[in-house]
């Protein structure tokens, strides 16, 4: 719940920050894109709330065993109590003494329990408790799942779609989904199911490079320290077809001179 709460109050001060930009940018100022992309942030707590509904089913799952065993050494201790008072009076009859008048109590009470309505009562009482918690975990699941279909019909994102990006660490192309929003960020992921980002570029750093249809590149160069310098990236992506290439480049053109600050809104020349 802590992390959930982490990234709530991250989400609305980067949703701030790049609030004070788009209303610079409607004055027609032309300013860098933000170093944070709100809908990334809006994707972490996607993240946060599946993993608290992942904690809490396990949760519940333990509190489902505890309650089994709880049920079970009730059951045993009853057993036991029942059958050493019994046993108590029987010694004490056997050898012609009379009973102790809290052991007569004793043995007229529990003469008096229903072991097992009593378990049945406890047994109902668990299964009520655990079809109340799994209604509840579906209905989580399924607004999780909700949001989830929401995040990626964003109006924040400006272009999605399949391409593959060249992993030099394995020498293969990967295929992913690919998501680049009005913040001025290009995210990619397994897949629409996974809200867990693979990969990402800021483009307020980045330059087109133009490969051979349908491949191109992004050249990312980002300070590294004082020192250092720039460290620079280059990432190579595939699309579909020329034509996807073609409509690739000029939403990436379009958003790298937005974020650089060299165009106040899409569309301008």
């Amino acid at each position: 719940r802590r992390s959930l709460m982490g990234a709530f109050a991250e989400h609305s001060k980067v949703c701030r920050s790049f609030d004070v930009i788009l209303a610079e940018r409607s004055r027609g100022r032309k300013v860098r894109g933000p170093e944070k992309d709100p809908w990334s942030t809006e994707g972490r707590l996607v993240q946060e709330h599946k993993a608290l509904q992942r904690w809490q089913d396990r949760e519940r799952a333990f509190l489902k065993t505890a309650f089994s065993q709880a049920m079970e050494l009730e059951g045993r201790r009853m057993d036991v109590t029942k059958n050493a008072v019994s046993a108590a009076a029987h010694n004490y009859r056997a050898v012609s003494l009379p009973m102790q008048p809290d052991l007569m109590l004793a043995a007229e009470a529990f003469n008096c329990v229903n072991t097992d309505a009593r378990l049945s009562e406890l047994t109902r009482a668990a299964t009520t408790a655990s079809e109340t918690a799994e209604k509840l975990a579906a209905r989580q699941s399924e607004s999780i799942e909700g949001v989830c279909q929401e995040l990626f019909c964003s109006p924040e994102i400006i272009r999605q779609g399949d391409m593959q990006h060249w992993d030099s660490g394995s020498g293969k192309w990967d295929d992913g989904h690919f998501v680049l929003t009005r913040a001025g960020f290009l995210h990619w992921f397994h897949s629409m199911d996974n809200v867990e980002p693979v990969g990402v570029l800021n483009l307020a750093h980045c330059q087109f490079e133009q490969g051979k249809a349908p491949c191109f590149n992004i050249m990312e160069a980002k300070p590294a320290g004082w020192l250092s310098g720039l460290k620079t990236r280059k990432v190579t992506f595939q699309a579909s077809s020329v034509e996807e290439c073609c409509e690739w480049a000029i939403a990436i053109r379009e958003a790298i001179h937005v974020a650089c600050g060299k165009a106040a809104q899409y569309g301008e020349p």
